[in-house]
């Protein structure tokens, strides 16, 4: 009897044993991701729509006379919180869609945050484009705390992410990416087409929005152009592989597209337009320049860089951005107070 129960005993632990190696194996497997361009821009373009949009209803029901922060900043909070938690499971999505992960990351929460506007904003408040009864000091104070706020907030969101996404299980596995290619079909799974399907439909819907719906054309424009800057932003990431000290192609992103929102938030005060040109604008800004720049992005690249690079990479990127836009605010010569024409 014995004899029985310990040669069950041990056949037990060798059940372990094996389930254990099997688990390790499993575990400790290699994947390889495959990308297909032509998927890739289908799963953007959808997840832009859907960045931009939140980030820009997200401002309006937020923002509201007597607020104690910018409703600017709120995007940049939700964005950063869902590029943390992406990037922590990161192990758990790819191997299933990396089409899904990238359209996450740098189509959702890249759309969603925006360093044009936070930029931007600041510019705003150093020449009190508001004509708030307050002394030039408090101006600049009232634009440093923006940034404070605006870049504070978003790695707050970012580091809660990342707890968040430790919550669950991650999986050891080793990620191995092939070589880019623009379409191969065998490369192609159930949730690529589907994206390209969702693609279609939603550029289907946003034409026949626009030429039948004559409200809400500031939004209408939004999703317009919002795609185009998403893709832009997207092709210049590849330029950060070449220099990984210094991610240029978010650098470039994000300084064009914030000189650029300033130019097209200046120009109703500077020269005579239409309804339909204000529209216009106000899509190139929430829409274009808006999925342009990110700050989720940029609050990864800050994070995972060393220390020394990190803040130079940083530091550069809003002292830079911060003197264009002092510089067009002068250039454009705009009154004091500054009147939007299109407000």
């Amino acid at each position: 009897m014995l004899q029985m129960s310990t040669t069950t005993s041990k056949k037990s632990d060798q059940g372990r044993q094996c389930e254990l190696a099997v688990n390790s194996a499993t575990e400790s497997s290699e994947v390889t991701i495959f990308e297909n361009h032509i998927c890739i821009v289908a799963v953007l373009i959808v997840f832009s729509y859907i960045g931009a949009l939140i980030r820009v209803y997200v401002q309006r029901g937020l923002s509201y006379a007597g607020e104690p922060v910018a409703s600017i900043i709120y995007p940049q909070f939700i964005g950063s919180l869902l590029m943390g938690a992406a990037i922590e499971l990161k192990s758990k999505i790819e191997p299933w869609t990396h089409t899904l992960f990238i359209g996450i990351t740098v189509g959702l929460c890249g759309s969603i945050t925006t360093f044009s506007g936070v930029i931007g904003g600041t510019a705003q408040q150093y020449f009190n484009s508001g004509d708030y009864d307050r002394e030039k000091i408090q101006s600049v104070i009232a634009g440093l705390s923006l940034i404070l706020l605006g870049f504070g907030l978003a790695y707050v969101g970012f580091v809660m992410g990342r707890h968040l996404g430790k919550a669950f299980h991650r999986r050891n596995i080793k990620l191995v990416y092939a070589t880019p290619v623009w379409f191969k079909r065998k490369q192609i799974t159930k949730i690529d087409v589907l994206f390209i399907f969702v693609a279609i439909l939603m550029i289907a819907a946003v034409i026949c929005v626009s030429l039948l719906v004559h409200t809400e054309r500031g939004v209408i424009f939004t999703l317009i152009f919002a795609p185009a800057g998403t893709l832009i932003r997207r092709w210049l990431s590849y330029l950060n592989k070449k220099h990984p000290r210094f991610p240029i192609g978010t650098f470039i992103a994000n300084i064009f597209g914030s000189a650029l929102y300033t130019i097209l938030y200046l120009l109703p005060g500077a020269v005579e337009i239409d309804y339909y040109q204000c529209n216009v604008i106000a899509g190139l800004i929430d829409g274009f320049c808006g999925c342009l720049t990110t700050i989720s992005t940029w609050i990864v690249e800050v994070s995972f860089m060393k220390t020394h690079n990190s803040y130079i990479y940083g530091g550069l990127s809003i002292l830079i951005a911060e003197i264009l836009n002092i510089i067009i605010f002068f250039s454009m010569g705009v009154p004091h107070p500054y009147i939007n024409k299109c407000l």
